[in-house]
């Protein structure tokens, strides 16, 4: 966020360069209206050009805010499921011993990978 806000500076300059050569142009009384509107289309297509990696920065950190906020929602649900999950260290597997959500298989044999993804499918992480 702090690196947008930075970013902003560059493109803010040039657009309050932009918006007071509009108003005063050096060394011409009565600018043509076709001057005005070239310095107008041009200026705008440069404030965008210096403003995108602001834009683009935002979109980053709106992204993350989500999907931050997606992964803080299923937590607890994840933590009950990993928390209840049990690993066995000889033969390498996890299980459940009891479970009260229908999908999980109780006493059975997972490997890792399946018990991670149980565990995220109940968090809702597996489509974030």
């Amino acid at each position: 966020m702090a690196l947008g806000l930075l970013m902003t500076v560059p493109a803010l300059v040039v657009l309050i360069t932009m918006v007071s050569y509009l108003f005063a142009h050096p060394g011409v009384d009565h600018p043509a209206i076709i001057d005005t509107i070239t310095s107008v289309v041009f200026g705008s297509a440069f404030v965008l050009a210096v403003a995108s990696p602001a834009v683009i920065a935002f979109g980053l950190v709106r992204s993350r805010v989500r999907r931050n906020s997606l992964i803080c929602q299923g937590r607890p649900a994840a933590y009950a499921l990993w928390s209840a999950g049990m690993y066995c260290h000889r033969c390498g597997f996890c299980y459940w011993p009891t479970t009260s959500d229908p999908r999980i298989p109780a006493r059975q044999p997972l490997s890792t990978s399946q018990f991670r993804w149980a565990v995220w499918n109940a968090g809702g992480y597996a489509h974030v």
